[in-house]
């Protein structure tokens, strides 16, 4: 197991490399994206 080197600024999840970074960043898209259409995002639970 390798250290990890990457942060989600989404979620604070740390991750070894940037696929799995990449694959996880897919999770907070759909947010990202009405985030900045200037969408509210109602706060999850």
């Amino acid at each position: 197991m390798g250290k990890k080197i990457i942060k989600c600024s989404q979620c604070d999840q740390e991750f070894e490399t940037g696929f799995d970074y990449r694959m996880h960043w897919e999770t907070h898209l759909d947010d990202y994206f009405k985030k900045i259409k200037g969408v509210a995002i109602p706060p999850k639970n």
